[in-house]
């Protein structure tokens, strides 16, 4: 079904061009509905409203290391996918105004040991293995951060005192697919480490 921005001509009468009109709307609503509740979606209340989001991979434009994001005012954010290996498009955002850009998925990561036993919450979606050590964990991402942009921060819950305390660690063999740090822990206390993308 194709879309006929040529109908009605000029001259037409209605019955010259109706059939062409009829499919024009029909093409218009499969297109919209594709994203979106159609126009005669049997539920009235869900008509327009979207079902889904479909982004096609932005292209290169041959900006910065390859790429060019697209461009936002003052007043909007853009949301856009781009590749990210040749296995993976990962949805980003670049807040107003042409600023920084941050990925939508993963945004960040929540991990949680207790007493050697590791933990991946459902927050924590693209962690893919925690390996820990007696000194040191390392952990392993399922979709590397371009640029090694994220943080590492780190809190500890000893159990016994019901008390919560910050600590400052020190990341090590930083990568852009994994990182491993330093655990000064008490290995009976809940050790909560958050990932954040920046």
């Amino acid at each position: 079904m194709t879309f006929q921005p040529n109908r009605p001509e000029k001259f037409d009468r209605l019955n010259d061009s109706q059939a062409d009109i009829q499919s024009n709307f029909e093409a218009v609503n499969t297109d919209f509905g594709v994203n979106h509740f159609e126009f005669d979606d049997a539920s009235g209340s869900k008509r327009g409203k979207h079902k889904n989001l479909t982004i096609v991979q932005t292209e290169d434009t041959g900006g910065d290391n390859g790429f060019q994001p697209p461009l936002s005012t003052e007043t909007e954010v853009v949301v856009f996918s781009r590749e990210v290996n040749e296995e993976r498009v990962n949805a980003y955002m670049r807040y107003q105004d042409s600023g920084e850009v941050m990925p939508i998925t993963p945004w960040a990561s929540c991990i949680v040991r207790r007493t050697g036993r590791p933990n991946i919450l459902p927050g924590s979606l693209n962690i893919s293995n925690i390996v820990w050590g007696t000194a040191f964990a390392t952990v392993t991402f399922k979709v590397p951060y371009e640029n090694n942009e994220y943080m590492v921060f780190v809190q500890e819950a000893d159990q016994t005192a019901n008390i919560t305390q910050n600590r400052s660690i020190t990341v090590n063999n930083k990568r852009n697919n994994k990182f491993s740090f330093s655990m000064p822990f008490t290995t009976s206390n809940t050790l909560t480490v958050f990932i954040r993308v920046y």
